[in-house]
């Protein structure tokens, strides 16, 4: 990671480094913190001196055999514990360039040689050329350009530096730090040469019959246009699509705005791609970031089509069927056995959590190595690598509990009062998702389910499309359901936050019923407070029920 150096000129030094040229070097660099990753912690090395190769653009380090003499580094002790373990080394096939089968190979040598069929499989045949491009082999070994590794480095130093400013401490920090360096090649914060992620690819399902559909390109403002040129070509730059002049399918590209955009005028909208006639003529339903592999006879379904021409997606784009599905499929697979016990996943959004810093570096590890194994990587700039609290799926989440972010709670309350029982519909349905937190839920919005009720019946439907048609006048909305509805704006603004349930606490039910409602709460509190009075008792609720 970038830190303060000192460098200093030096009378010329002839260098033979392993597996290289003879160099010359001039210059002297000295690093006053080194951080070297271990198996058992960070190792610090302080006022490492290094020489420059100026011949060398990238940000790599080499440390000598000097240093590692210094440091108790010893190949003849390496050599001895191999004798030790066993005088003779079978190391059949090391100078043969034939790639060995799965029998008679060691382990070693066995993941070499699947590598080496799989290469010499998947690459096609062709006349060796310097203008032909290889894909599977240019994305095989992604690199970044020097200005952007130096643009990614600076991105997680920020990142590093927000997470000491929220008040990681010495020994995690330096934790942090050394996992960041190790772990760098997980982050990107643009599109990159990287192979698709190493899992099973989406299946596409079409109903039987179905013909091919195919839209005409769509007007865009000049922002818009401008910003859809960038992307697709950018997008071809990464072989993330290929023009495809002849498919039979093409779906319109839609331009979407960001909430950066409301702080940051120069900020880029999202391109998606409205595949709704598309999902129409598939069997399931869904949406999902583009970052999956398809199979290739599929990907002609996806098509989307510009002014410039149509375009293949070679990843699972936004808005495809069973995506939804598809994509948290694969996160449970990535990260299967963390799920529940250190982190929270919801398609692309990763929870962690830890009880205390150290533990949460070693989630953090844990988590970054799983995505190095699957090729999966993380935008830099939305990562946060230690906060005290953090919004999760529209919930705000820290020690203390859980809460629903102010910012929608306030929309909700700022909501004009319903016209139509399509609008009636929706914001019952948003405050569905917070009743955990409003005691008495079903009690207080018991009269304005009444009037939906009644609505439905008379429009002869429970679909928002028909009822945002139908008046709620027309289905005797009075000015008692419209005091009904401020008193649940009332509960919104109370809302009561939520405790993380722990396990050496007690856990308590309250239950009431009447005849027309039945409500609940379950508390936890600690042990020794179960001998206390009632009144005198510091209970924390977990979830409000009802009825």
């Amino acid at each position: 990671m970038g830190v303060l150096v000192h460098i200093r000129q030096v009378a010329d030094q002839e260098l033979k480094p392993i597996g290289s040229g003879q160099l010359v070097a001039s210059r002297v660099v000295q690093f006053k913190e080194v951080m070297l990753a271990t198996s058992a912690g960070p190792l610090m090395l302080r006022n490492l001196e290094c020489f420059v190769d100026e011949s060398d653009p990238s940000h790599g380090l080499i440390v000598g055999r000097p240093i590692m003499k210094i440091l108790g580094y010893s190949t003849d002790e390496l050599l001895v514990r191999a004798r030790d373990a066993q005088t003779e080394w079978e190391l059949a096939g090391a100078d043969d360039t034939t790639a060995p089968t799965a029998e008679g190979t060691t382990t070693t040598q066995y993941p070499c040689a699947q590598n080496t069929a799989a290469m010499e499989t998947s690459v096609p045949s062709v006349a060796a050329s310097e203008d032909v491009e290889r894909y599977e082999t240019r994305t095989a070994f992604p690199t970044m350009a020097p200005e952007v590794l130096a643009d990614l480095i600076r991105t997680l130093e920020q990142r590093f530096k927000v997470a000491t400013e929220m008040g990681l401490v010495l020994e995690p920090r330096a934790r942090l730090k050394a996992i960041l360096s190790t772990r760098q090649d997980v982050f990107r914060f643009q599109f990159g040469d990287d192979p698709p992620v190493r899992v099973a690819p989406l299946q596409v399902r079409l109903k039987p019959g179905v013909t091919p559909t195919k839209s005409q390109p769509r007007r865009y403002s000049p922002d818009d246009r401008a910003f859809l040129e960038r992307h697709v070509d950018a997008l071809l730059q990464h072989s993330l699509v290929f023009r495809n002049p002849r498919s039979c399918w093409a779906s319109a590209p839609r331009i979407v705005r960001k909430e950066e955009q409301d702080h940051d005028p120069l900020a880029d909208p999202r391109m998606t791609v409205d595949t709704r006639a598309v999902n129409e003529r598939r069997r399931c339903r869904g949406q999902c970031p583009f970052s999956r592999l398809l199979l290739e006879s599929w990907k002609e379904y996806f098509t989307f089509v510009t002014h410039r021409g149509m375009y293949t997606p070679t990843r699972v784009p936004m808005g495809a069927t069973d995506a939804v599905a598809y994509c948290q499929g694969v996160v449970e697979k990535i990260f299967g056995d963390l799920l529940g016990n250190g982190i929270l996943c919801w398609l692309d959004d990763i929870l962690g959590y830890a009880e205390d810093a150290a533990a949460l570096m070693e989630l953090l590890d844990k988590v970054l190595a799983r995505c190095e194994e699957y090729g999966l990587k993380l935008h830099a700039k939305k990562c946060q690598f230690f906060a005290t609290e953090v919004k999760w799926c529209g919930k705000l989440i820290s020690a203390q509990g859980v809460r629903h972010c102010p910012e929608r709670v306030q929309g909700l309350i700022d909501m004009p009062l319903p016209r139509t029982a399509g609008d009636l519909q929706q914001f019952l349905c948003a405050i569905n998702w917070m009743r955990q937190g409003i005691p008495e839920h079903n009690r207080l919005t018991g009269d304005l389910y009444a009037v939906l009720e009644r609505a439905m019946v008379l429009a002869g439907s429970r679909k928002k499309q028909k009822l945002i048609r139908f008046l709620l006048v027309d289905a005797g909305w009075s000015e008692s359901d419209t005091a009904c509805l401020n008193a649940v704006r009332d509960a919104l603004v109370n809302m009561v936050p939520l405790a993380h349930p722990s396990p050496t606490a007690e856990v308590c039910l309250y239950a009431d019923a009447s005849q027309d409602y039945w409500g609940a709460v379950v508390t936890q509190i600690d042990p020794s407070e179960l001998q206390l009075a009632l009144e005198k008792q510091n209970h924390r609720p977990l979830a409000f029920l009802s009825g």
